[in-house]
């Protein structure tokens, strides 16, 4: 059986007591991908927070690649192998694409023509500063800064922002591919559920900060098809 890399326990979320998030429960295993559903509002990016240590959690536990999440500096959490990449992107505009990776890849755990091989549309980028960059392409590098680190738990937030479909289903199976071949566990927070559930193991779904639906993709995806997709809205059913 595969390590839990990320074990979330009936997790009570929020901001100066204010709960956002109730009772949240799920686990992502090595090499498996997990998507977290749901619309805006849902609570999505309060329960990546607080995984990452970011927000501390209300009530319940969070345990990151076996360590309490609350009792282990975030940055600490890092060095062991937790890499979130935010919906910002979190990325330098003066800096070209090999600076940013060679800022990321400071313990050079990973060859950048690995990466490449992931998203080959990097390479004709390499010398180009992120700020021309087009909102795919700073994607694009957002990810690849985050996979030359060779993450154990990859989290990333909303990466389908602004971004056409064909675009993000190229990165999202570039993330695939590094899950399968390097044993990363990933959260994959997201509100276009089509894309999503095209890379994903399994799925939750949040509405009003409490799971509504939960289960393997194809499972989820069938009862967002059978009319449970009001979880989601119009704008994000398969």
């Amino acid at each position: 059986m595969s390590e839990k890399v990320l074990e979330v326990d009936s997790l009570v979320g929020g901001y100066r007591g204010v709960e956002v998030v109730r009772d949240v429960s799920f686990s992502v295993a090595e090499g498996e991908v997990v998507a977290l559903l749901g619309p805006n509002g849902a609570g999505k990016t309060t329960t990546l927070l607080t995984v990452a240590g970011l927000v501390r959690p209300i009530g319940g536990s969070v345990r990151v690649l076996g360590r309490a999440a609350g009792k282990e500096p975030t940055s600490r959490l890092a060095r062991r192998g937790m890499v979130m990449v935010p919906d910002d992107r979190g990325l330098f505009g003066e800096l070209s694409v090999a600076d940013t990776l060679r800022l990321a890849q400071r313990s050079r755990v990973r060859k950048n023509d690995d990466v490449v091989d992931l998203l080959p549309a990097l390479r004709p980028l390499w010398r180009r500063r992120v700020a021309l960059l087009s909102g795919g392409e700073q994607q694009m590098v957002a990810l690849a800064a985050a996979l030359v680190r060779r993450p154990r738990l990859l989290m990333l937030d909303e990466m389908s922002l602004g971004l056409a479909p064909q675009i993000v289903t190229g990165l999202l199976g570039a993330v695939r591919s590094m899950a399968d071949r390097d044993g990363t566990g990933v959260l994959l927070v997201e509100q276009h559920a089509r894309v999503a559930l095209g890379a994903s193991d399994r799925a939750i779904v949040l509405r009003h900060g409490e799971i509504a639906l939960e289960g393997d993709r194809h499972d989820v995806g069938s009862r967002l098809e059978a009319g449970e997709g009001s979880y989601l809205g119009d704008a994000v059913s398969p």
